[in-house]
């Protein structure tokens, strides 16, 4: 490209960013004028739709040129072997930039087909411009937006803390009485005799306080560059997948190195489905759900008595029908309950997603109790962070260790009932 052309071209696009400049101020005066005359209830929406269209039309088409000249990319039509063929396809853009500068709306005016080919190339000819699928030929200008959301995993939380009676306490472990016998009263004469009656028992049980804990590694340069709070986000997610572990333990844990879980004191009553019915293995029928409530007593049962279950064991139960093939309606939405709350038969129901689902024979699939006064949770330690930026600073990587140390364990069997499905 001639030298004294090149000085031309960026002198003319100079000048036409002074242009463009222009137009944008004349364009957002007339789109004030605009709005003040439609709050007047004049019809000018065509003419400033005509507006924006052409500003946007000049602004594309300066735009592109700019970057060709910004990025050293050859003009179209100047990269041939012929001088003459240079001289026009130089002299193309320098018309069409004098020309914007001069009358914005008609820049391509007094240019014939091939100048005008040569400022805007056609399809066939976009490998020569700047487009943003290839990064060699301007794609690196233009970069995606990314969010600085990042979409989590489902964790599904068993619920059992709400439900449960929650102590807390400064030492590694509690101990907790308990009553494993009761005396019955004797009735007696006025002068009858009397003696001490018997059958008052108590119990001693300690519930330990234990670790949960989970141990990232990120580099430095992660916290450092992220476009968010990176270790803040990893707090929230540590706290959801430690209640997540939490409620596991609560329902299924075998109080190894963990809580006891609901469902796993050898003392809890199991009733075993009825199979004389032609239920399949794995399942119950809606009998079995009405001799569960009944096997929970009353004082236990009422007001406080929840049936627990996995959500697909709920589907199943909504599903019972008679022998007219008509709805049970066992399962119902509880539409005074605060949230997605239901009542089985009349009882409070509670999803539990450790639970096991409908399906495996002789798995404990619902659970009928009283859990306030069945379960009990130590909190001995929140949930606390240990920074450690010293131990793995050899690999650039930052500890960060979060613990927490709880227990639980059932303290009144005789208020929890779980019902098995056929083997």
């Amino acid at each position: 490209m001639p030298g004294e052309n090149l000085v031309a071209l960026k002198e003319g696009l100079a000048k036409s960013q002074l242009a463009l400049d222009e137009a944008t101020k004349e364009l957002r005066a007339k789109e004030d004028r605009i709005a003040a005359a439609e709050a007047k209830g004049d019809d000018l929406g065509k003419e400033l739709k005509q507006v924006r269209e052409s500003h946007e039309k000049l602004n594309k088409e300066h735009d592109e040129i700019m970057l060709r000249l910004q990025t050293g990319k050859i003009l179209p039509g100047t990269d041939g072997d012929s001088p003459e063929a240079k001289r026009k396809a130089v002299g193309a853009h320098i018309k069409f930039i004098r020309n914007m500068r001069l009358d914005r709306s008609q820049a391509m005016d007094g240019m014939d087909a091939e100048e005008r080919e040569l400022v805007l190339p056609t399809a066939e000819k976009q490998g020569r411009s700047i487009n943003v699928s290839d990064d060699t030929a301007g794609g690196v200008f233009v970069v995606p937006e990314f969010s600085n959301r990042i979409i989590d995993m489902l964790t599904q939380v068993s619920q059992i803390r709400p439900l449960a009676t929650v102590l807390t306490t400064g030492k590694g472990s509690m101990m907790v009485n308990g009553v494993t016998g009761k005396p019955s009263g004797v009735w007696v004469n006025e002068v009858g005799a009397r003696a001490e009656t018997a059958g008052l028992a108590f119990k001693r049980m300690e519930i330990k306080a234990n670790e949960l804990y989970l141990w990232l590694k990120p580099t430095w340069e992660m916290l450092e560059d992220a476009d968010f709070a990176l270790e803040a986000w990893l707090q929230q997610m540590v706290v959801l997948q430690s209640a997540a572990a939490e409620g596991s333990a609560f329902i299924t844990g075998n109080g190894v190195g963990k809580p006891r879980g609901l469902l796993a004191h050898p003392e809890i009553e199991t009733l075993a489905a009825n199979t004389g019915v032609g239920t399949a293995s794995g399942y119950f029928a809606s009998d079995d759900v009405i001799d569960l409530q009944a096997l929970l007593p009353t004082e236990y049962a009422n007001p406080d008595g929840t049936v627990v279950g996995h959500r697909q064991t709920m589907k199943f139960m909504r599903k019972f029908k008679d022998d007219q093939n008509r709805p049970l309606d066992l399962v119902q939405r509880d539409i005074l309950a605060k949230g997605p709350g239901f009542t089985v038969d009349g009882y409070r129901g509670m999803e539990m997603p450790d639970m096991a689902q409908p399906g495996t024979a002789s798995a404990l699939l619902l659970g009928f109790a009283n859990i306030r006064a069945a379960y009990t949770i130590l909190d001995r330690m929140s949930m606390v962070v240990i920074r450690d930026p010293y131990s793995s600073k050899s690999t650039g990587m930052v500890d960060l260790v979060y613990r927490r140390r709880v227990g639980g364990d059932v303290v009144l069997p005789a208020a929890v009932k779980v019902l098995s499905a056929i083997a």
